[in-house]
């Protein structure tokens, strides 16, 4: 965990362009230095019932969505049912993601605090009980900037969203990741360094990053940005940037990403996530795995 002096080092770095790296315990100056990095689990953004196949494919999680497996808009005995299914399930799952749905406004003159906070907190009571540890932020229809509105304004908001949002969060175990999505698909957050810049302003260790490799390839962020932001990231999704497909099906090569996660000291997951299909996961999880070996 991050002391809030290192928080705010490595926010301050995010901002001015520097490339801090977490050590240990330690921040540190100079050249790169790879830690103990290293990948949790490889595994599989999808549906729960997808789990025997993934398992068998050499998968090693599920990462669900927060509508279909926490369900906070549904009554507790259908939460219990999915529970239940995980429970007996192949593979853990470990995240959640789809978050707020869109018309929970976080920013922009309809923003409801108390109604995204309120989703939140059954979302991460569940969480809790299902063993899901991270919760990722992305939610491009929540967080969209209506034209016309201030995009400081905004960020304020966000930050504010944010910051009461890390004490229910706390309060169940689990870290939010904030997901920048790439600009087709959100106009706010889309760089890496953006979203360090947002978290080390929350300043609180249940508010983190995720890392999408498919989504930094469409921002064109480069290896450095995960090197600058790297002690934030506690989460990861991959695929391809031709079609948003599993790795291995279009060969692209993610080492200079791997070892800027390497660099970073990155302990984490990572999750296939984009327009899978069954056949190509076991080569999608080889992949992943062959090209951190070698990076």
């Amino acid at each position: 965990m991050l002391s809030r002096r290192q928080v705010l080092a490595v926010s301050a770095a995010v901002i001015a362009g520097a490339s801090p790296v977490l050590t240990g315990c330690r921040m540190v100056g100079g050249g790169p230095r790879v830690s103990a990095a290293r990948l949790t689990s490889v595994g599989l953004a999808g549906p729960l019932s997808m789990a025997r196949q993934a398992a068998d494919a050499g998968g090693e999680h599920i990462e669900e969505s927060v509508g279909r497996f926490l369900l906070p808009d549904q009554p507790g005995q259908d939460f219990k049912a999915k529970l239940a299914e995980a429970r007996n399930a192949p593979l853990p799952v470990i995240a959640c993601n789809s978050f707020v749905p869109g018309r929970l406004k976080s920013v922009g003159p309809d923003a409801d605090q108390a109604g995204v906070l309120a989703w939140a907190e059954v979302a991460f009571e569940r969480a809790q009980q299902a063993g899901v540890r991270t919760i990722v932020f992305g939610s491009g229809g929540s967080r969209r900037v209506p034209n016309g509105f201030s995009p400081g304004r905004a960020a304020d908001q966000f930050v504010e969203l944010l910051k009461r949002m890390a004490a229910l969060a706390q309060r169940h175990n689990v870290v939010v990741a904030v997901e920048p999505l790439r600009p087709q698909e959100v106009n706010f957050i889309n760089h890496l360094g953006e979203g360090a810049a947002i978290v080390g302003r929350v300043d609180h260790p249940a508010i983190r990053l995720t890392a999408d490799l498919y989504h930094m390839g469409h921002a064109g962020d480069r290896p450095g940005a995960i090197r600058d932001a790297g002690p934030l990231i506690a989460h990861t999704h991959i695929a391809e940037n031709k079609g948003r497909s599993t790795p291995g099906v279009h060969g692209e090569d993610f080492r200079p990403l791997f070892t800027a996660l390497k660099t970073a000291g990155y302990v984490g997951p990572m999750s296939i996530e984009g327009k899978w299909k069954p056949a190509e996961l076991a080569r999608g999880f080889a992949v992943v795995r062959e090209q951190w070996a070698g990076a």
